[in-house]
């Protein structure tokens, strides 16, 4: 009778060994899926942040261009590069009363996983933000 429980608890080890194996890589899909999600979000917070502080900035005592860009840029940094071709700034009526100013950034983003990048066809995602404000 001894000999029958020492065996049936080697095989119960050997069964959750088993079934550790089968739910592992989905308990790591599910992770990475959530780390890539994070990452997703928090780069889509800062391009949306730049973009409105650009757009405050560039409406307060109607601002040069460059001047625009080079505080996008550094109110994104360290976290999110972007490059002068990756900021649009519109202003209609050239910065008259009443005009508008939109300021639209733009970034890519790459998953680590390779199935949750695979959810908008693989390869990098343009997040892409604008802010418009109206000059007083």
């Amino acid at each position: 009778m001894l000999a029958c429980k020492r065996h049936s608890q080697v095989g119960e080890r050997g069964q959750s060994a088993v079934e550790f194996a089968i739910v592992l890589p989905l308990l790591l899909l599910i992770l990475m899926g959530t780390v890539d999600f994070g990452r997703l979000y928090f780069r889509y917070v800062i391009v949306a942040n730049a973009a409105r502080v650009g757009a405050e900035y560039g409406m307060d005592a109607r601002r040069s261009t460059s001047d625009v860009v080079s505080v996008i840029k550094a109110e994104s940094n360290p976290y999110v590069t972007i490059g002068d071709s990756d900021i649009t700034i519109t202003a209609n009526p050239s910065w008259a009363t009443g005009g508008q100013l939109k300021v639209e950034v733009r970034t890519q983003f790459s998953a680590i996983t390779p199935v949750i990048s695979s959810m908008w066809g693989g390869g990098p995602l343009t997040l892409r933000s604008s802010t418009v404000t109206r000059f007083n």
